[in-house]
């Protein structure tokens, strides 16, 4: 989680080229691929798409921990658990 945060945070700066910026995004679905391979009887392909549309949500929220994650996961009657299944239990992993 950390490597994501620092890339997510790479990924963010305005003055980031767009060579540096590829290549920081293809290791990141490089290592959620590696996770899903790992995990291939608990996590799904769409893990890696999750993972990346729920990080978007994230950039504005300060607290970036796992139980971060897993509150809003829960939060409004679970409504993004049913969005974001893998990441739920991938954070659980």
């Amino acid at each position: 989680m950390k490597r994501f945060n620092a890339a997510s945070l790479s990924l963010q700066k305005v003055d980031i080229d767009l060579i540096s910026a590829v290549k920081l995004y293809d290791s990141l679905v490089t290592f959620l691929l590696q996770l899903v391979e790992s995990y291939p009887e608990d996590l799904e392909p769409a893990f890696v798409d999750e993972f990346v549309q729920f990080t978007d949500i994230l950039v504005s929220d300060n607290n970036k921990t796992v139980s971060r994650m897993s509150e809003l996961l829960k939060k409004d009657g679970c409504i993004m658990l049913s969005t974001f299944p893998n990441v739920a239990i991938a954070l659980r992993i």
